[in-house]
């Protein structure tokens, strides 16, 4: 059982299961037989508010709130520890605290490239290198 679920992401490749908690957890599993391995403990942010994961290989990146994106190693392959952070970008001006944080994340394998949504900072576009995993902002 999962308390105060806020988001799922599921990595068919590496058989992984990621759950997003509202009490600043990532529960990890395997996708054969579904039983916590893993947990990444996370900051909390303000409550009630959804985010999204996605998987990038054997890293699981995170749509953070106000931590902007943050890049973990999944538990699996590597040990689950953060790799990489992006801070959110600047806020606009005289726009709300409350609409400024990162809520969602999306890799599209095809072009190598992560996309994240920044409330009312907009969308901000990565690059992946495909020899090192690393993000890179475009």
């Amino acid at each position: 059982m999962v308390d105060d679920g806020r988001g799922l992401a599921v990595s068919s490749q590496n058989n992984r299961l990621a759950i997003l908690t509202g009490n600043g957890k990532i529960m990890m599993s395997g996708l054969q037989q579904i039983q916590q391995q893993t947990v990444l403990h996370i900051p909390h942010d303000r409550a009630a508010v959804k985010r999204t994961m996605d998987f990038m290989g054997d890293r699981l990146l995170v749509a953070g709130g106000s931590n902007g994106l943050v890049v973990y190693g999944d538990g699996n392959n590597i040990p689950a520890v953060t790799l990489q952070q992006f801070p959110l970008p600047t806020r606009p001006a005289g726009q709300s605290i409350e609409n400024w944080e990162t809520r969602s994340v999306s890799f599209n394998e095809s072009n190598n490239l992560v996309v994240t949504a920044n409330g009312t900072s907009g969308l901000w576009v990565f690059r992946r290198n495909a020899q090192t995993n690393e993000l890179s902002l475009i």
